[in-house]
């Protein structure tokens, strides 16, 4: 081949090459950077980015260079193993994204990242440098975007030493779902946004997986068996394509009525009486009433007490129920006794008999059970009439609002977003979507042979499960 023809041959690669790159730009395809041309000057400000996974890390960006990255929890700091100032932030990014997967940090089912960026940037390629690493190992990946916070995010960032992203992230969770903001400093983004999205949580200790709290409590290694392969999952005893649960977009309310993409929950209960009537006597609590003592547990029961027809306690001197009683001196005397050689020992001798001082004995006619009284205004005992009163007005307390007889609340509730397998796939176990039209056989690998077990590479990670707590 001569001189020329080679010349020709190079000039027909490199306008290849130049039209390739060509339709590249033109297709909006940027090739090795994450911020835009214009974004590349020298006097370009400091772009300042934070990722949230759990690795929560500060990445501050010149150009397209990364200037400084730190680490802003402990997870971070393990995943922050190799020097990364003067790479590319697309680089650098891989490599943090990569080693969060690796770590086990990003889960391999569905990745959650939160991202908030100050400075100058573009969103699109922002965002694609940060899902491409992940994507390219079949996870998928759900970006959140913080774009302004407040005041009160800044406080309890700082309170908490985490992120600002983060910290608007859990006060927006307490709005929606009447969470404690401190139980999800330390928690996952995944797990946020699930509690944000179910109203699921767990307690401390566990990891939220969709309405199970999971902890891990062993590892062990894991035998040699007949598995599925990668992407693939077992379902009467055959591997098929296997995809997660998507969002529809859709809401749907697990309790009460939906309304946009809120739950609308009405409570009744008994309303509280206020006031009652009687059709005789006066209502008065059992405790008013003399019934039962101040702190017994009846004691603002209410009756209706009828006097109308009770009696009330006199001297056994104005007795006409053959009581016997004598008068002396203008005193009363009762319980008349024979008088003894030694006169009247404990009693007063009157007329030649022994009586008892009767001056200050209140009693009731026919009464035989002894009982005396202390004053002329008490009621005879069984005189009056008790009886149950009518309620003829009711209250609520709070917000209640009263209908009746029932007191009815109504809350406002962030709605469950509706999930669903993509056309093609069918749901099974209530939480994975299987294609049954793509099936493969099992093949050599590695297994777990106890239940409550999950293999990664060749470890049985080992836990146990409860149900999550509804908030």
């Amino acid at each position: 081949m001569d001189k020329e023809e080679e010349k020709r041959k190079s000039l027909k690669i490199v306008a290849a090459v130049l039209v390739i790159v060509g339709l590249l730009i033109l297709l909006g395809v940027t090739i090795g950077t994450c911020v835009k041309d214009s974004n590349k000057d020298e006097d370009q400000e400091i772009l300042r980015i934070t990722l949230d996974i759990n690795p929560s890390l500060e990445i501050n960006v010149k150009g397209d260079k990364v200037e400084s990255i730190k680490a802003l929890n402990e997870d971070a700091k393990k995943v922050l193993d190799k020097e990364l100032k003067g790479e590319t932030l697309e680089e650098a990014l891989k490599w943090v994204l990569d080693r969060s997967v690796d770590l086990d940090y990003i889960d391999r089912d569905q990745a959650v990242i939160l991202v908030m960026a100050d400075g100058k940037y573009d969103q699109e390629e922002l965002e694609r440098c940060i899902r491409n690493p992940i994507t390219e190992r079949d996870i998928p990946v759900e970006i959140v975007v913080v774009k302004e916070t407040t005041k009160e995010d800044e406080d309890f960032a700082k309170e908490n030493n985490i992120t600002v992203a983060k910290a608007h992230y859990i006060n927006e969770l307490v709005n929606e779902r009447g969470v404690n903001a401190s139980d999800y400093v330390n928690k996952s983004i995944r797990e946020i946004k699930e509690t944000k999205d179910t109203g699921n949580t767990c307690e401390e200790g566990y990891k939220l997986e969709g309405s199970l709290c999971v902890k891990e409590t062993g590892r062990e290694a894991a035998k040699k068996g007949k598995v599925c392969p990668a992407g693939y999952m077992e379902y009467n005893g055959k591997c098929y394509e296997e995809a997660p649960i998507e969002e529809t977009g859709n809401y749907k309310c697990s309790e009460g009525k939906l309304s946009g993409d809120k739950c609308v929950i009405e409570r009744s209960s008994n309303a509280i009486p206020a006031k009652y009537s009687c059709s005789k006597g006066t209502a008065k609590t059992r405790y008013e009433a003399g019934l039962t003592n101040k702190n017994d547990g009846d004691a603002n029961d209410v009756v209706c007490v009828d006097t109308s027809s009770a009696t009330h306690p006199v001297s056994p001197c104005e007795l006409n129920d053959g009581t016997e009683w004598t008068k002396s001196g203008g005193k009363c005397y009762w319980h008349r006794a024979g008088l003894l050689p030694n006169g009247c020992p404990g009693k007063v001798k009157v007329n030649g008999e022994c009586w008892d001082d009767a001056s200050n004995v209140l009693i009731c006619k026919g009464a035989r059970d002894g009982k005396q009284y202390s004053s002329r205004s008490e009621y005879c005992e069984g005189t009056v009439k008790y009886t149950k009163p009518t309620v003829s007005e009711y209250k609520c307390n709070g917000n209640a609002k009263l209908s009746g007889t029932k007191c009815i609340t109504t809350e406002s509730v962030a709605a469950e977003k509706e999930r669903a397998c993509k056309t093609g796939y069918k749901l099974v176990n209530n939480d994975r979507c299987i294609n049954e039209s793509n099936v493969k056989e099992l093949e050599e690998g590695y297994v777990c042979g106890k239940d409550n077990s999950r293999l990664e590479g060749d470890t049985c990670i080992l836990f146990e499960t409860k149900e999550a707590i509804k908030s």
